[in-house]
């Protein structure tokens, strides 16, 4: 009979063909329908993920660019040509030149697939042309982002160079599908065509959010992790079903294109070791006549397989006279791997765990975004509990050997990566969670196995559902509630009227900015509490330039206790963009920062000012202020005043004896002390007041002393603001006891008389004195009251006799 009598009646070729695809597609759509959702999902990361917002997407993207352009892997000491500035303050051109070519120490995999991709695309340049130089000291405040960016020439539709870009992070998309299905297959195998497990495992591996991210930018770590996932499946695969030499082929060569794309596949190779040992040792036992086939075969399909390792190896060692090229840190963090060298370092593995494991879910833009804590925490109790399903799984003498071995072996792979991850971060402590990518499908099955062992039986299938829907809940959220904040400008408005609470400046910065008024969230706050400042602009004039801002706040000497240097709207708005009319707030928080001389309380202002940054050999460039007369402000201006206190007053602290002398119904003189105690003519009166406030002054009064002599005339004497405007009068509180130091400089030459030191207090914007009361209730006459009074002395010239000979005499 032949094969035409095996088919069922009636059908075609095509038929039938048809017939199978929808069986597949039937056993199969909860897989197409997660590969579908993790499309769409890393679609919409592409789109949100501003360019270049990613770890060294620029240099990723020019390492590809390089290839398409010359038609040859870059060398160590590649230059290409930097993007056109036409920014006359240049921000960020420094980080921007460092970024270009700082991924061309990798292996090439990623970026001849990238080539290939986008070779028909017409870049027009090499990267952004200005850039954010203050990120790195603190996203949150100064801005998270790398570039500067400009949305209306981001948008869609994309041409040139963004449209090369968004490609490739299409390809990233792509190969992270292609994980996916590995995982998936691997789920099949593992849990013996168990479809719903094995679909939790593709599912938890598809909506993990730091997976979804690298599927949305340009970066080799996505295709480490799927070539990983292959080769894992592939190993899998051989031990349980195929266990002939040759099923080892593609396992290794899997391994060996890992290592071609990024360094970290070097974890895969004792994998591929074991694979081909528990092959051997089963051919052994089958058939010992055959075990010298066996081996030569096991050793052939290596050698075959090793090919693409084999030649980059050699490359890189004639081309960098390293075997891992440029990236020399490959070898040099291999010691860190010898437990002599981990054990030193043990106080901190701790730390890098925590570390590994917070960013394995999430760590975004230049690793500066991450997700919130209690999310976190929420997984890592998952990943507790996943865990001890793991060791039941393993006490479990009722499941099957071989399975319970390969749950031991695929914790030793995971804990291999995560040596290796700590290795490669060269003991910084803070391995990335990407760095553990190669077990990103390993780690899928044990979450799991876990989970489904440790759950009671009625809610096991649940539990584990529950895993993957809460993962996907977060991954969808990811991009809206993370992302887009992240990268979001201030929201423009067209009213330039001041809210409640905001008080007006009305100056203007360099023609071109208008400074509206300003808003202090605390007029009071202590040493370490954060202060908001919140400041209204308004955009006068387009500029080409993106101009730096800077907030200071000063203490009453104006020596900066706390500063922020960012470009507008937390990097997100840079005054290239602006546009007339356009106004917004802008929000930023300083902390004053305590000193070896600290004064407390104190007075603290602002200052503000736009600029362009300098070198190390040039300096600032400050923007000119004026107000609204179009006076000169020089290049800042100077607003606000906030109390910072040390202990908080209390009325408790008022004084219990009746003081000195009261000044109207504010302040009180408790006690004065004069050095030297009597005054003396030519030596300086130093006087030390202390003074309590009997509720907060209306006024920042200024304290006089005065000498006076006999005849009621004025000699000399010094006026100074209390505390001189270190902290105004005006700021003090009820209770508050403040040290008050003047001194008087007594002349040398006075007239023979009586003299007293005259002291009070006056209002300088008045002029009016306050009111001096004595201890008795006595009216001071002229609002003043004498605190010392002395003798100017008679003193008696003497000019002695000087008896000159003149020895030239004869």
């Amino acid at each position: 009979m032949g094969l035409a009598d095996d088919r069922t009646p009636g059908f075609s070729d095509q038929q039938t063909r048809w017939d199978r695809w929808r069986r597949t597609l039937r056993l199969h759509w909860g897989a197409i329908a997660i590969g579908v959702v993790f499309l769409v999902l890393s679609l919409v990361y592409n789109i949100t993920i501003p360019a270049w917002e990613a770890d060294n997407e620029l240099s990723h993207f020019n390492y590809v660019r390089y290839i398409i352009d010359h038609r040859a892997l870059p060398a160590i000491d590649a230059v290409i040509d930097p993007p056109a500035i036409t920014d006359v303050c240049r921000s960020g051109e420094e980080n921007i030149l460092a970024e270009l070519t700082h991924q061309f120490r990798q292996p090439p995999l990623y970026y001849l697939l990238g080539a290939a991709t986008t070779f028909w695309t017409d870049a027009d340049s090499s990267g952004p042309a200005a850039a954010n130089p203050f990120r790195v000291w603190d996203p949150s405040q100064l801005g998270y982002n790398f570039a500067l960016h400009d949305p209306a020439q981001e948008g869609m539709p994309y041409s040139g160079t963004l449209l090369a870009l968004h490609m490739l992070r299409l390809l990233s998309g792509l190969i992270g599908l292609a994980g996916l299905l590995a995982t998936y297959l691997l789920g099949l195998l593992l849990f013996d065509g168990r479809r719903s497990l094995a679909l939790a495992m593709m599912a938890v591996n598809a909506f993990i959010p730091q997976y979804l991210f690298a599927s949305a930018i340009v970066n080799n770590d996505i295709l480490i992790a799927a070539l990983s996932s292959w080769c894992v499946y592939l190993c899998i695969y051989a031990v349980l079903r195929d266990g002939r030499a040759r099923s080892l082929f593609l396992p290794a060569f899997l391994a060996a294109l890992a290592l071609t794309a990024k360094y970290n596949g070097l974890v895969l190779l004792p994998l591929v070791a074991l694979t081909a040992l528990v092959v051997l040792l089963r051919s052994l036992r089958s058939n010992r006549e055959r075990i010298v086939p066996v081996v030569i075969g096991i050793g052939v399909m290596t050698l075959l397989a090793s090919i693409p390792a084999i030649v980059l190896l050699a490359y890189n060692k004639v081309f960098y006279h390293e075997f891992f090229g440029s990236y020399s840190t490959v070898s040099n963090s291999l010691p860190d791997l010898l437990p002599a060298t981990a054990a030193s370092r043990g106080s901190g593995v701790g730390y890098a765990v925590q570390y590994a494991f917070a960013t394995l879910w999430g760590q975004f833009g230049w690793d500066t975004i991450t997700l919130p804590g209690w999310i976190v925490a929420v997984l890592a109790l998952v990943c507790l509990l996943a865990a001890a399903g793991v060791i039941l799984f393993l006490l479990d003498r009722k499941q099957p050997r071989r399975m319970r071995w390969i749950v031991v072996a695929a914790s030793l792979f995971l804990l291999a990566t995560l040596v290796q991850s700590f290795a490669k971060s060269i003991g910084s402590l803070e391995p990335r969670g990407r760095y553990i990518f190669p077990a990103i499908s390993v780690i899928c099955y044990l979450l799991v196995l876990g989970l489904h062992r440790v759950l009671p039986q009625r809610v096991k299938l649940a539990g584990v559902t529950a895993l993957w829907i809460g993962l996907l809940i977060l991954a969808i959220a990811v991009p809206f509630a993370v992302l887009q904040p992240a990268y979001a400008a201030p929201s423009i408005e067209s009213s330039a009227e001041l809210l409640p609470g905001e008080e007006p400046l009305d100056v203007t910065i360099g023609g071109f900015a208008q400074l509206l008024g300003y808003r202090v969230d605390s007029q009071k706050l202590a040493a370490g509490d954060p202060v908001e400042v919140t400041l209204v602009w308004k955009a006068l004039q387009p500029t080409p330039s993106n101009y730096s801002m800077s907030i200071h706040l000063l203490d009453a000497n104006r020596y900066p206790r706390a500063w922020v240097m960012s470009h507008p709207g937390h990097g997100n708005y840079p005054t290239s963009i602006w546009q007339p009319g356009d106004v917004f707030r802008d929000t930023y928080s300083l902390y004053w920062a305590d000193t070896a001389w600290e004064q407390l309380p104190a007075q603290a202002l602002l200052k503000v000012a736009l600029f362009c940054p300098g070198t190390g050999v040039v300096a600032d460039d400050y923007l000119q202020v004026v107000n609204a007369q179009g006076d000169s402000l020089g290049d800042a201006v100077y607003f606000g005043r906030i109390k910072v206190h040390g202990e908080q007053p209390t009325t408790d602290s008022l004084a219990q004896a009746s003081p000195a002398y009261t000044f109207g119904d504010e302040i009180a003189l408790d006690s004065v002390q004069l050095s030297p105690e009597t005054p003396l003519p030519g030596q300086p009166l130093e006087i030390t007041m202390q003074w309590q406030a009997l509720r907060q002054p209306d006024a920042d009064y200024t304290v006089f002393a005065h000498l006076i002599n006999a005849q009621g005339q004025w000699v000399t004497g010094n006026d100074l603001p209390l505390t001189g405007g270190y902290y105004p009068s005006s700021l003090w509180e009820g209770g508050e006891t403040v040290t008050h130091t003047h001194t008087l400089d007594i002349p040398a030459s006075l007239p023979i008389g009586g003299y007293t030191v005259q002291v009070g207090l006056y209002d300088p914007q008045s002029g009016q004195r306050l009111p001096v009361t004595g201890r008795d209730g006595t009216q001071m006459v002229d609002d003043q009251f004498e605190l010392a009074s002395f003798e100017a002395p008679r003193f008696r010239s003497y000019i002695p006799m000087v008896v000159v000979t003149d020895d030239s005499a004869p």
